[in-house]
């Protein structure tokens, strides 16, 4: 297996070196992406069930990508 590697770590490390988030437009793009990923997984019949802070990487791109889907499930039907 292999993946692209997230030099900037997860959301987690960036909250506890600064204390959060302070602008609120960033906080925005960032949580639509959480969003887009999280339906992603829901249009294909998964539920990720361990979403936290430790689990949202930062790309080298500044794109936010979701990870350790050990808990993913596939649900019954597809969630929309």
């Amino acid at each position: 297996m292999t993946m692209e590697l997230c030099q900037f770590g997860d959301v987690f490390d960036i909250v506890k070196a600064t204390g959060g988030f302070k602008n609120v437009d960033l906080v925005k793009f960032l949580f639509r992406q959480v969003l887009s990923g999280v339906n992603h997984l829901h249009s294909v019949g998964y539920s990720h069930l361990d979403l936290k802070l430790d689990n949202i990487l930062i790309g080298n791109d500044y794109k936010l990508k979701l990870c350790d889907l050990g808990f993913a499930c596939k649900t019954s039907k597809q969630i929309r």
